[in-house]
């Protein structure tokens, strides 16, 4: 729950810390950071959150983003992140991975909601405001990331592309190398 409170805490322009969370002036205290009163730059600010350490932060590196306009592919998301979802219990995500398993995939909320077994979708249907904000069921756009390098050469290229789908093909909309 703490680390649920630092994360907005660190993000609102607010003063008020949530209980469990933190504000300005307890990271002062701290002589740490002070909150960026924004939206994470990369998921690897995390590490200057209240809470969080670089183990946490390295697993979060695999399941999350910064990237993109913050709604969940409910047809690609990984189980883990699915259940960070509002009403998605585990018998909900379980649900939902065997329904992809099976090869099928959900076209909108009600699909959804009216996909999975009637004893989860009491669970759905209370968040369903929530969800309409937090899900969708195509990819908004894509994001690549590439490394390479030669054999036995320190030499390191990484390229990350940023694609959106433009009717039945993909635009580059964003390109960095380094």
């Amino acid at each position: 729950d703490s680390l649920a409170a630092a994360v907005p805490d660190w993000r609102d322009s607010d003063t008020v810390a949530r209980p469990g969370g933190a504000e300005r002036e307890w990271y002062a205290l701290q002589a740490r950071p002070l909150p960026r009163n924004g939206p994470l730059a990369s998921v690897e600010e995390l590490r200057l959150v209240r809470g969080f350490d670089s183990v946490m932060v390295a697993g979060a590196a695999i399941l999350f983003t910064v990237q993109g306009p913050g709604h969940v592919n409910v047809n690609a998301a990984s189980a883990p992140v699915l259940a960070t979802l509002p009403g998605f219990t585990p018998f909900v995500v379980d649900a939902v991975m065997q329904h992809r398993s099976d090869g099928e995939r959900y076209s909108d909320l009600d699909a959804l909601v009216y996909g999975v077994p009637l004893s989860a979708r009491t669970d759905l249907l209370a968040h369903y405001a929530e969800l309409r904000q937090a899900v969708v069921f195509a990819p908004e756009l894509l994001v690549a990331q590439v490394e390479g390098h030669a054999p036995e050469s320190p030499a390191v290229a990484r390229e990350v592309v940023t694609l959106v789908p433009a009717g039945n093909r993909l635009a580059v909309v964003r390109q960095e190398v380094w």
